[in-house]
């Protein structure tokens, strides 16, 4: 083994076109695996997890790792037998599958670290000789070729081909033969059924038999199949039919017509190429890093295209006309159009199906209802919506604790269940849809809900909130309790949970990636938690506002509105403004008594205000002045400055100064704004009759 590390220490990219490989395919069986327990008769999945599966142990074998190639051999056997019907999808089986998918995984890292020890991995062994011993347990037999291609009645429709192949009498490997055939077909479709079985086939089990059967899933004609069939050796005759012509093709020895057709020169019968895309599209692996560095280049290129505009506006304003400012103007448009266009192509690179994350989630509910001795049902939609790769990466830990507190906390036993009149399995719905720049992600059970008046009580018992405060707090508020830290309803302390870590860790990493979340929850009736999240985390587009000297960018997704109102219409009790904003009252905080480095507070007969909103509520930020929005690049502080309580980042203006980026989340934890929307309702209200200038 040391030797593959030797040539991949030579060779690094060879490592990782492998890696990614082995990360493809796995990512499909731990997608499917878990499917396969709860729909053992669907034909579909189990082929696309045998031809993961045969993938997979053809790349290592490629690659001389036969640590990992023998333990997806018997892998293919035992799913070999599944897909044949001599073997039932069991708990055993399925429990014995899903134990050589970790150590695939476990594989996969260690090569990924370079740790040649994990290869020695005694484990890898161990699950190895339990899958051998299901083989152990199924009889394998060779059944005697019948009269016709005794094809199943679900593989003859229009989407099917059939082939029968006979190899020439004096041929000395039919096994061999039989092999390549499978293998030729393989690149040409979807294989779904053979006689000989594809195990058979590949254990050299077919003795001396000359006539194989095969029926694919393809959209290339049936001349296409039968010439690339007959150019293999000792291939005496070929016969194809479509649909249900299947069930009649014969197995008697063709006409002489037939295998002189079989046998004819190229030139003479010239066989068509496949369609396009038939063997896969035209893609090309791209290294994560160098992604990323286009992205930032890109960004560069957003700020500059930005400062080009605006400098070609200024010229205008300035009253410069003549052909100069005209050929500006227009290369400034043109390179507007140019960048918006490249970063969306770039952009789109960079973007990945969220089935990416949602598949590594059956996998823990099905472990996690074993543990807990629960029956929960995982239902997915949304997994072909897309999102930026590096927002992905960060979702996993939220969604996994989300999902672990769901079927702790928020699903109850069998019996419980059925005891409320609801059936003994419970559902976890995870969903996702796209809505105006973001994705929300929602997290929803038909549990009991949360116990609203149990977390308040856990909470004022912790110290976390007093009387007071729990007093002046919406039902909204109340149920957001469980993202405080150390916050954790649980009776007893578990591995699962109970230790109060978790939920508060759900909340910094969402808003870290400048998104927001909200939980919903009706008694008896289940609690639903969605995330909201941005595209993307490299560029977004932000309102500019002026609070004293400084320029803040707020990200335009958390804006309500912007408004200019006199001073009358604002009220204000106990020294705090309120405006009447559409139904509700909402408070009034000055941007600069937010961020005291700003400068004074504005003054004058009007106000200038920015309504945000965050987690179902809303307040009006007063500011000195909007200047406008663009797209912004987010750039860190740095570490000198560090993490500025309220501030995300920073970016620069087209007109060259520096913006400091405003958290959203993090700006809703500031005291000035927590007092304001803790006050009195009743307060609001008398405010409305009140009109103190």
């Amino acid at each position: 083994m040391s030797d593959v590390f030797a040539i991949w220490q030579e060779d690094p990219d060879l490592l990782m076109v492998f890696l990614q490989e082995v990360a493809e395919q796995l990512e499909i069986l731990d997608g499917n695996l878990v499917h396969l327990e709860r729909e053992p008769e669907n034909r579909a999945l189990i082929q696309t997890i045998f031809r993961a599966t045969h993938t997979l142990k053809g790349s290592s074998a490629a690659m001389g790792l036969t640590v990992m190639a023998e333990l997806m051999h018997v892998m293919e056997d035992v799913l070999s037998l599944v897909r044949d019907g001599a073997l039932a999808v069991t708990a055993t089986v399925t429990d014995a599958l899903l134990a050589a998918l970790d150590q695939l995984h476990m594989l996969e890292q260690g090569l990924a670290n370079r740790q040649p020890a994990v290869l020695e991995n005694p484990e890898v062994a161990e699950v190895g000789r339990h899958l051998r011993d299901l083989l152990q347990t199924t009889p394998q037999q060779v059944a005697a070729p019948a009269a016709t291609a005794q094809v199943p009645d679900e593989f003859c429709t229009d989407a099917f081909v059939t082939l029968l192949v006979n190899f020439a009498p004096d041929c000395q490997m039919p096994d061999i033969r039989a092999y390549m055939v499978l293998q030729t077909l393989e690149r040409l479709g979807d294989v779904a059924y053979s006689d000989p079985t594809a195990a058979q086939i590949e254990r050299g089990q077919i003795g001396r038999r000359l006539l194989v059967t095969v029926t694919l899933r393809t959209d290339l004609d049936e001349e296409t199949l039968r010439q690339a069939v007959a150019n293999i050796i000792e291939v005496e005759w070929v016969r194809t039919a479509r649909g249900t012509a299947a069930r009649s093709l014969q197995r008697e020895m063709p006409s002489r017509e037939e295998v002189r057709s079989v046998h004819a020169p190229t030139e003479e019968a010239p066989a068509q190429a496949p369609a396009p895309g038939a063997l896969g599209g035209h893609t090309v692996r791209v290294n994560v890093e160098t992604l990323d560095a286009i992205m930032n280049l890109v960004g560069e290129m957003v700020l500059d295209r930005t400062r080009v505009m605006r400098l070609a506006e200024e010229l205008r304003d300035s009253g410069v006309d003549n052909e100069t400012t005209h050929e500006l103007d227009t290369v400034a448009h043109h390179l507007g159009a140019i960048v918006t266009d490249l970063h969306e192509q770039v952009l789109e690179t960079r973007m990945l199906q969220i089935r990416q994350l949602f598949n590594r989630f059956p996998r823990l509910v099905r472990d996690l209802c074993h543990t807990l001795g629960k029956d929960v049902t995982l239902e997915m939609e949304g997994e072909n919506e897309r999102l930026d790769r590096s927002v992905i990466e960060k979702l996993v830990d939220p969604l996994t604790h989300i999902l672990r507190n769901a079927l702790d906390h928020g699903m109850e036993t069998p019996e419980a269940r059925v005891a409320a009149g609801k059936p003994p399995a419970g559902t976890v719905r995870l969903t996702a849809r796209r809505s105006e720049g973001h994705i929300l992600i929602e997290v929803q059970d038909d549990g009991p809900g949360i116990d609203v008046t149990r977390v308040t009580g856990k909470a004022l018992a912790a110290g976390l909130v007093t009387r007071d405060m729990l007093a002046g707090m919406s039902r909204q508020e109340q149920l957001g309790l469980i993202f405080a830290s150390g916050l954790s309803t649980a009776d007893t302390v578990s591995d699962v949970s109970g230790r109060g870590v978790g939920m508060d860790v759900v909340k910094r990493n969402v808003e870290s990636l400048g998104g927001a979340i909200l939980v919903q929850s009706d008694p008896g009736m289940g609690t639903g938690i969605t995330l909201k999240i941005p595209l993307t985390l490299a560029i977004v587009r932000a309102l500019i506002v002026r609070a004293g000297q400084v320029s803040l960018a707020i990200p335009l997704s958390f804006v309500e509105e912007t408004m200019r109102v006199s001073r009358r219409a604002i009220h204000t009790v106990r020294g705090r403004g309120l405006l009447q904003w559409r139904d509700r009252v909402v408070p009034i905080v000055p941007l600069a008594q937010v961020f005291p480095g700003c400068g004074d507070v504005p003054t004058g007969s009007t106000r200038q205000l920015v309504a945000i909103g965050y987690t179902n509520q809303v307040v009006c930020l007063a500011v000195d002045s909007i200047t406008g929005h663009q797209e912004i690049v987010v750039k860190s502080l740095g570490a000198y400055l560090g993490e500025i309580p309220g501030l995300a980042g920073a970016t620069i203006l087209g007109n060259g100064h520096v913006a400091l980026i405003v958290d959203i989340g993090n700006l809703f934890e500031h005291q000035l704004i927590a007092d304001a929307l803790r006050m009195d309702r009743r307060l609001t209200e008398t405010a409305l009759t009140t009109n103190v200038a």
